[in-house]
């Protein structure tokens, strides 16, 4: 099993190369409430000069980056939310956390990104 890392780690080297991850989160955390069990996924792709994540309410469209050190980051700010995609090593371990502004929370969802067979 190829994990999203090693293939998001190839894109600096080669920025016209597409990615495509699968993320399954099975932990979801809302504020200072208990987290809960949570089947939600969605999809990373693009590439080093865009990438969309997708999920089953729609597309947000962001920016890819990579550190020396092996973790990709997806960000995108948008008016009424700003989204955080972290993978975070080798073995796929991923953070996704989305920030309300007009709500004033946050939800951080615990799971896994690999790439998509």
């Amino acid at each position: 099993m190829r994990s999203a890392l090693a293939l998001l780690a190839a894109l600096p080297a080669a920025p016209a190369a597409a990615l495509e991850a699968a993320c399954a989160f099975s932990l979801e955390c809302v504020e200072a409430e208990a987290c809960a069990e949570t089947d939600y996924s969605l999809t990373l792709s693009g590439g080093a000069d865009g990438a969309t994540l997708s999920d089953s309410s729609g597309d947000v469209a962001g920016a890819v980056s990579f550190t020396p050190s092996g973790a990709t980051y997806f960000l995108a700010v948008g008016e009424r939310a700003t989204h955080l995609l972290t993978v975070m090593g080798p073995a796929g371990e991923t953070r996704y956390t989305v920030h309300l502004p007009a709500a004033g929370m946050a939800i951080t969802y615990h799971g896994t990104c690999e790439a998509a067979r």
